[in-house]
């Protein structure tokens, strides 16, 4: 079978969504040799197929951020290479379809906060997925959702019946399971110092790190803790008004920005930290939390639905706007050593439960029962 996936959205440094194809697309092609791989991508993205005899990478000109270029691409260009290559099906797992395609097709939707918070997100983004994400939803012959909750909001806000649904949790890498004993180079490349309260991820609205700065100042001064705050991450959207609350708080010298972290360091990053902390309004899944879970750092989340269902009783939760919440519960895993080491426990056990070989198993099952079903 001959498996089309489009792969624009990958960038040269993925982060979350980016990451999140680029592993399953190796673990589908890891999972069968029976089938072929044609990989659409753009000029950045990652040489980490060439080993594969399954996969062919046709790149296109175009880079990443260039959506008004890309969405020309995919709309007129792409549509007409697509269907030369004779696909049995069509994966795209960035949310929407190129143009009109002869193989039947497969969406994959990580969350629909574009939709359900545009005020969250870039005005332009908003506008975009407000009519291209149900447009695309309404073509798929199959919806792929990474969490229950997920699902339910593709039923609810897109209207797509549960019967073309399908759940395939994402996964975290195995490099996390064995957390480096010595961290200080990695933590001297990006101007860190122990002890230090952890963040990953983009720094854009969505993400809630308002509370987080406000709840790690209060905690410090309250139980007067010696820890520094660093915020790592890719600055996007209003970023500025995060680094100007730091200002006005007085707490620039508690308070580490080093931008985007290499794949390389993120697992000293991980185990460094004496607790993780994931304080999103609202996700689709939320991998960072596990990455940190599976270095044995405790880690705490919002009561976001997907990410307590991908957490489970692995993390600490709190409502996303409770601030007196987060500073309490901060206070209790910096604090208290039993109740951390319980949290790192349980953290451990259940992001092992999470592969990426299960991701692309799953999803290969969604794609080859859509290819042979033509609908």
């Amino acid at each position: 079978m001959r498996i089309g996936i489009d792969a624009h959205l990958v960038k040269a440094r993925p982060t979350g969504v980016g990451k999140a194809i680029t592993r399953t697309i190796e673990a589908m092609a890891d999972a069968s040799q029976a089938h072929e791989f044609v990989i659409y991508a753009n000029k950045e993205f990652p040489d980490v197929l060439s080993n594969r005899a399954n996969c062919r990478v046709v790149r296109t000109p175009l880079i990443a951020g260039s959506r008004i270029l890309r969405i020309v691409h995919e709309c007129y260009v792409m549509p007409r290479h697509v269907d030369r290559d004779n696909l049995d099906v069509f994966y795209a797992p960035g949310y929407v379809f190129p143009g009109a395609l002869r193989a039947p097709m497969v969406l994959g939707i990580f969350d629909l906060n574009a939709l359900k918070h545009p005020k969250r997100v870039r005005p332009e983004t908003a506008r975009y997925y407000r009519w291209a994400l149900p447009a695309s939803a309404d073509r798929a012959a199959r919806v792929i959702a990474p969490t229950r909750a997920v699902a339910k909001d593709i039923e609810r806000v897109l209207r797509v019946p549960s019967e073309r649904i399908r759940v395939v949790p994402l996964a975290v890498d195995d490099r996390f399971r064995d957390p480096p004993r010595e961290t200080r180079p990695a933590l001297k490349k990006y101007g860190i110092e122990t002890p230090y309260v952890l963040f990953v991820g983009n720094i854009e609205p969505n993400k809630n790190l308002r509370r987080l700065v406000e709840a790690f100042f209060a905690a410090r001064m309250n139980k007067k803790l010696p820890h520094t705050l660093v915020v790592a991450g890719k600055k996007r959207h209003q970023a500025r008004r995060l680094t100007r609350l730091v200002r006005q708080l007085g707490c620039e010298e508690h308070v580490v920005f080093p931008g985007y972290v290499h794949d390389d360091d993120l697992p000293a990053l991980y185990a460094g930290a004496d607790v993780f902390v994931y304080p999103s309004h609202a996700e689709g899944f939320g991998i960072p939390p596990l990455e940190a879970m599976l270095s044995g750092t405790a880690t705490i989340t919002s009561e976001d639905a997907a990410v307590v269902e991908v957490t489970g009783d692995g993390a600490a939760h709190f409502p996303a706007e409770d601030l007196a919440g987060l500073r309490r519960t901060l206070e209790k895993v910096l604090t208290e050593k039993d109740f951390a080491a319980e949290l790192a426990r349980r953290g451990r056990e259940v992001a092992a439960q999470y592969s990426w070989a299960e991701t692309g198993r799953r999803t290969l099952e969604v794609l080859c029962e859509t290819a042979e079903r033509g609908t």
